[in-house]
């Protein structure tokens, strides 16, 4: 040790001047920490010169350098995938939810398609069956009068159910939460 000069050397100010330059790299970007380390190495290596033989610094500086370097572009690159992560993560969840309120839609329009079928189809069907009972029942005494009746109030409750399944199917679909 003597004759390198280590003996009287100050490992702190290593360890301080390692850490600050850490923390310029970690908090600063790229072109403040190459300044803040450049200027927090020129003045250890002016002040350290008594105490630290001049290859071990430059070797350490070299050293310590290609370390933070490395650091940085690991660190900013870690950064730039979270961010990158992040923004797809947003947008899956803005997609998610655009295609579920698209398929809210397609349903309730399938919904009410089906419910103009209906209407158009059997409703039509069973009021012509209503009239064409009426009319028969007009025509008839007795027992068939009373028979058509009841045929009558059979065809006329389904149109109703018809009409009553049609406007469930306009309304809103109920979800959960």
């Amino acid at each position: 040790f003597s004759e390198t000069g280590l003996e009287t050397a100050n490992f702190y100010s290593i360890i301080i001047f390692s850490y600050l330059a850490g923390e310029a790299v970690y908090r600063l970007s790229r072109l403040f920490a190459i300044l803040t380390c450049s200027v927090i190495g020129v003045s250890f290596f002016i002040l350290g010169m008594g105490q630290f033989p001049i290859p071990f610094l430059i070797l350490y500086i070299a050293i310590f350098g290609l370390a933070i370097t490395t650091f940085h572009k690991i660190y900013r690159n870690l950064e730039e995938t979270e961010a990158r992560y992040e923004a797809l993560l947003h947008e899956y969840r803005t997609m998610k939810r655009k295609s579920l309120s698209d398929e809210k839609l397609a349903r309730q329009e399938e919904r009410t398609q089906i419910g103009r079928e209906i209407h158009d189809s059997v409703g039509h069907k069973l009021t012509n069956l209503l009239m064409q009972l009426e009319v028969a029942r007009m025509e008839v005494d007795g027992d068939s009068k009373e028979r058509l009746g009841l045929l009558k109030d059979l065809a006329k409750e389904s149109l109703e159910e018809t009409r009553r399944a049609v406007k469930a199917m306009k309304q809103e679909e109920i979800g959960g939460l």
